[in-house]
């Protein structure tokens, strides 16, 4: 008579266990973590892939803003402490691949000197992924002319963004790469036009020569292509011999 009763009270339990603790497991029964950390739920957004806040985007935009603002306001010490340790900084040059203390001890003589650089950001495009942040811009430099910077920020633990890369380069139009390319391997540059026909005139029989220390103007300008290495030196020099003058 009592095997019935335990049954009844059986399935009385697994009737309030479903009523009252709904998928709750019983006690002792293991517990499984979900994916993410989440015990028995859903798991938390992924940083790396949730959408960035606006506060986010306008935060990193930011510093990248006063990362330029700093170095053009030669604000030596602020500047370098916008860089996350550990911080690269590639310049224009295929050899300028720096470290911060590198970089500080490149740059120091400019920021001495009250004037460092100014980059103006033109435009930029950035993305954000947790406490990623990476970005390219188009930049306005009085130095560099166009010109092109890219780079990635870290959130610290104290919610700055910080510079772990910047990569600044001048972009070269495609058309004229193949000049740039024998230049950058050590080549000689793509020669320059010379005018066909360069008149190169006589002196007039009977002219006086040229007073002494008075070359005339061409003789000048002579020099001056003579020193540039341009192709119309030569042509520069025959006319100079001719009015008279000492090339």
């Amino acid at each position: 008579m009592q095997r019935p009763y335990i049954l009844h009270a059986s399935a009385l339990c697994l009737l309030l266990i479903a009523a009252c603790g709904g998928d709750k497991p019983p006690p002792g029964a293991p517990i499984v973590a979900a994916p993410g950390g989440a015990v028995g739920g859903t798991p938390p957004l992924d940083p790396r892939t949730a959408a960035p806040s606006p506060d986010d985007m306008a935060r990193a935009a930011a510093s990248v803003d006063r990362f330029h603002a700093l170095a053009a306001a030669a604000d030596e010490e602020a500047y370098f402490a916008m860089f996350d340790e550990g911080g690269v900084f590639l310049g224009t040059d295929g050899k300028e691949r720096w470290t911060v203390p590198q970089f500080r001890t490149y740059a120091h003589p400019r920021f001495a000197t009250g004037k460092a650089w100014s980059f103006r950001s033109i435009h930029r495009d950035l993305s954000v992924r947790g406490d990623v942040a990476w970005f390219d811009e188009d930049l306005d430099t009085p130095n560099l002319g166009r010109a092109r910077g890219s780079g990635v920020l870290v959130r610290s633990a104290q919610g700055e963004w910080k510079v772990a890369q910047y990569n600044l380069s001048v972009p070269i139009p495609n058309e004229r790469f193949d000049a740039a390319k024998r230049v950058i391997e050590g080549g000689a540059p793509a020669p320059v036009a010379v005018p066909t026909a360069v008149p190169v005139p006589t002196a007039a029989p009977g002219a006086k020569p040229a007073t002494p220390g008075t070359d005339p103007p061409i003789c000048a300008r002579a020099r001056e292509a003579r020193k540039r290495g341009s192709a119309a030196a030569a042509a520069l020099e025959a006319q100079c011999r001719a009015s008279g003058g000492t090339p």
